[in-house]
């Protein structure tokens, strides 16, 4: 447990220091450290919650499966669909705060709201073009993704190669 928390200090620590030497430098090319540590965390507590519904061990499966045959219930879709509409209205917040970052962040966050609508459509209606549908879309998400997380891990002159984002930080009215 102690090693849990030496690890979150050492992080915090860290997360610190980028961003006092980002105001030092003032380099305003990068969205602050922040607005991209919440975006990325919450999203991989979304990807957690998922997952934990399909672990046999958390019996979330089992609560929505006929106890006879063992089959998925009707109710399970429209739960998963839920959840996926909660996580529809926060990445529409994101992406709202993401206009002013970069055209990389804004458009992973702007098609993962697609995808997103897609998969709670489909999940309420049971119709399975509208899921393979969101499923194409997250193709896109992950290649936005990378590109920039890539661009983020790249920049600031840590590598010679130097992705374009798309900055949007000259739009800013502060």
């Amino acid at each position: 447990m102690s090693s849990d928390s030496d690890m979150m200090h050492a992080m915090q620590k860290h997360a610190e220091q980028i961003e006092l030497e980002a105001q030092r430098t003032n380099d305003t090319s990068q969205p602050a450290l922040p607005f991209g540590a919440t975006v990325f965390s919450a999203y991989a507590g979304f990807n957690m919650a998922y997952a934990f519904i399909f672990i046999p061990s958390t019996g979330v499966l089992a609560a929505y499966s006929d106890p006879t045959t063992g089959k998925p219930l009707p109710e399970l879709d429209q739960a998963l669909a839920l959840l996926v509409w909660a996580w529809f209205i926060i990445s529409v917040i994101f992406t709202v705060a993401a206009t002013r970052a970069s055209w990389a962040l804004l458009l992973t966050l702007g098609f993962f709201d697609l995808e997103a609508l897609l998969l709670a459509v489909g999940y309420m209606v049971g119709n399975s073009k509208v899921m393979l549908a969101s499923r194409g879309v997250g193709f896109v998400v992950a290649f936005c993704a990378y590109w920039a997380g890539t661009a983020g891990l790249w920049g600031g002159g840590a590598t010679m190669i130097k992705l374009p984002v798309g900055d949007l930080t000259h739009l800013r009215v502060d």
